[in-house]
């Protein structure tokens, strides 16, 4: 370098990017080291384009010699950036050199740590979590199917009422004759069947909401009566009988018996008031809807229960991700920081800043931007620096007095 004279000094600073001043004996050293410090970049600049170059060659190459004329240094000049023959020759050339040379240069290569990404315990919680969760809902889908079937098969018409209704037993007052018991039995099992089909259907209407003459599922007797003297005047001789016969049998037949006062056992045929089917006939859709409704009705403190589960799951793992994502950008911030107060130090050493530290205040101010400074970049900045205090030694934080103020700064500690 001290062979350099100042016109050549200037031509290299120009030729790389910089615009020097006056060159005296007091500025000389300065441009000497930034000189230094732009060869340097370029060289690394070149590398991550995939071109190597000793710095001899670079040296050599900005040096045209005396016997070159002007056509040939310019000429010379413009092909340094250019991906030549000559380019390859030097990359060939520099991985030919030693390993002690390469040393060297890595030596210059600026620091940047990676921080990774730590395991989080939160990815284990969220999976376990998450799969129990899973096969709850799974399981409580299963019984709530299983019972909203059995409830809809279950309102059906049971098969055991026309098997009770054909067990009846026949009176054929004092006739003993096999036409008139058969006639007798055949005409009672009728009457049974047709009343049940009717009093099914006003009770199905009623439960399904479907509109009908009828106030209640519990049809008065005279109603009844006109019902099937419609249908055969012969069931009106037989409707006190049958009557009769259902108080004192056991067996399930779909109808029941109800008297005036509700709740009121009714001990026979006069007491009766009005009558009523067990069973009601409704159709699939009816079943369905009234099955999910009392299914619903009777799960609602499970079903409830597991739709606040799965919404704290939901907003558990939204505020795991904002810490992931938050813990991230505190990991970029600590790298940014790292490289500017590196970046401060080596211009320090080279005489371009006059003080080895720097202030945490402006590190601040020229990495985040003023609107994100008193919204999420101020807890990001608060983290990054609390880490930088206890994990980072490459970094120390210290205490200066600027114009009768005292601020905080950060220095560079080289390694040992």
């Amino acid at each position: 370098m001290a062979s350099l004279t100042a016109e050549d000094l200037r031509k290299e600073l120009k030729f790389l990017g910089f615009s020097p001043g006056p060159i005296t004996d007091s500025t000389r050293k300065l441009y000497v080291n930034k000189l230094n410090r732009l060869r340097h970049e370029h060289k690394l600049r070149l590398r991550g384009l995939g071109f190597r170059r000793p710095e001899k060659s670079l040296q050599e190459a900005l040096r045209p010699s005396r016997t070159l004329n002007h056509h040939q240094q310019q000429h010379l000049h413009s092909s340094l950036f250019q991906p030549t023959e000559q380019l390859q020759t030097w990359r060939r050339e520099l991985e030919k050199e030693e390993d002690t040379e390469s040393e060297s240069d890595d030596e210059k290569v600026y620091v940047r740590t990676e921080y990774k990404k730590k395991p989080q315990r939160s990815c284990d919680v969220e999976f376990y979590l998450s799969w129990a969760l899973y096969v709850t809902t799974l399981g409580l889908l299963l019984v709530f199917l299983g019972v909203v079937y059995l409830k809809t098969v279950g309102m059906q018409p049971s098969q055991e009422i026309s098997n009770n209704i054909q067990m009846l037993p026949v009176d054929c007052k004092g006739k003993t004759d096999v036409f008139c018991q058969a006639e007798e039995k055949k005409i009672l099992m009728q009457l049974l069947s047709d009343m049940y089909n009717f009093l099914s259907k006003i009770a199905g209407d009623f439960e399904c909401g479907i509109p009908t003459e009828q106030k209640s599922r519990c049809i008065p007797l005279a109603d009844v009566k006109n019902y099937l003297a419609v249908l055969n005047s012969n069931y009106l001789e037989n409707l006190d009988d049958a009557m009769e016969w259902m108080i004192e049998s056991n067996l399930d037949l779909g109808i029941q018996l109800v008297g005036k006062e509700p709740g009121e056992s009714v001990t026979s045929a006069d007491g009766v008031w009005c009558l009523e089917s067990a069973s009601p006939q409704m159709s699939f859709g009816c079943r369905l809807h009234r099955a999910l409704i009392s299914v619903l009705h009777r799960m609602f403190v499970a079903v409830l229960g597991l739709i606040i589960l799965w919404g704290g799951f939901i907003l558990l793992k939204y505020r795991w991700r904002k810490m992931e994502e938050e813990e991230q950008a505190m990991f970029e911030m600590v790298k940014k920081i790292l490289a500017v107060v590196e970046d401060h130090y080596k211009d320090w050493e080279q005489d371009l800043e006059h003080y080895p530290y720097v202030s945490i205040p402006h590190v601040r101010d020229s990495l985040i931007p003023p609107q994100k400074r008193r919204r999420s970049m101020r807890r990001i900045w608060d983290k990054a620096m609390e880490f930088l205090a206890s994990n980072e030694s490459r970094i120390r934080t210290e205490t200066h007095r600027i114009a009768g103020e005292d601020f905080l700064m950060w220095r560079w500690i080289k390694p040992s």
